[in-house]
């Protein structure tokens, strides 16, 4: 059974987010990290093909792992481009995912530069 998540109205696939690579098609793509108590959008993007929009290794990604994130929520309903981009505005407004919003208040509070972000994803993901 596929797990579902809803965030502002919008149904989102849950998955591992090594689990992207395998996702080609058009959609948004959220990095997440979940809590017992609390889910949050650490990062929102769309995209014609989600395997390529957000690569292990990547800026996005690295800021993601020292978030938090556990987990990649992808929404396939907004197909067409201009659907994609209004729907993808929309979240982003709300939930004002802290990527989004810039790297430099995401990152504040973390004090370590020196982290090997690749093995902190194979360790994590196994990716």
């Amino acid at each position: 059974m596929v797990e579902e998540e809803v965030w502002c109205g919008a149904p989102f696939l849950v998955m591992g987010p090594s689990d992207l690579r395998r996702v080609r098609t058009p959609g948004l793509v959220g990095l997440v990290r979940r809590r017992p108590q609390r889910v949050e959008m650490l990062y929102l993007g769309q995209g014609e093909d989600i395997s390529r929009l957000i690569v292990c290794g990547s800026s996005v990604w690295s800021r993601a792992l020292l978030l938090g994130m556990n987990e990649a929520h992808v929404c396939l309903k907004a197909r067409e481009r201009l659907d994609r981009l209004s729907l993808h505005q929309r979240l982003v407004k709300r939930l004002q995912p802290p990527i989004n919003a810039g790297f430099q208040s995401a990152l504040a509070p973390i004090k370590s530069e020196n982290t090997d972000f690749d093995q902190v994803s194979r360790q994590t993901f196994g990716v």
